[in-house]
């Protein structure tokens, strides 16, 4: 049996989207300041390229294709939800993450910005942390979108 038809839920999973974005962006920097002291095994080094290089290497590269895997995961799963009886489990929202993620960060930001060797545009768009930055994306959209879709 089916639920009707309503653009609250599509909008719940676009603001589960938005949610999952910033959860996704605060993990992501927790790993890069992680990887930062590992390679350069060096405190005030890295206290400082996490102070400035990397917040705005965020702002510039992945806050805007974030934004946009969070809207268009948590509309599909907004959109799902209105045609069965059940939420789309975490799963799901993070295969339906790594499929946006490898699209958008793996083929359409190298295209945008050239990526040289070294740089956080070749890091950002290497499919191996794509992948799994999709992954993370989808499946906290798809868990905050059951926690705000049983209130």
């Amino acid at each position: 049996m089916t639920r009707t038809f309503s653009y609250g839920r599509i909008f719940l999973g676009v603001l589960a989207g938005l949610i999952g974005g910033v959860i996704a962006l605060v993990v992501a920097f927790i790993g890069g300041v992680m990887g930062i002291g590992l390679h350069l095994r060096d405190l005030p080094a890295t206290l400082l390229a996490s102070a400035t290089v990397l917040p705005l290497m965020f702002l510039f590269i992945l806050l805007l294709p974030t934004l946009i895997m969070g809207v268009v995961i948590g509309f599909v799963l907004g959109l799902g939800s209105n045609f069965t009886n059940w939420a789309f489990g975490v799963a799901a929202g993070g295969i339906l993450g790594l499929v946006c993620a490898e699209v958008l960060m793996a083929g359409v930001v190298p295209l945008l910005f050239k990526p040289e060797p070294g740089d956080f545009v070749s890091i950002a768009s290497n499919p191996f942390y794509v992948a799994l930055f999709g992954l993370i994306l989808g499946a906290a959209t798809s868990r905050v979108f059951r926690w705000i879709g049983s209130g």
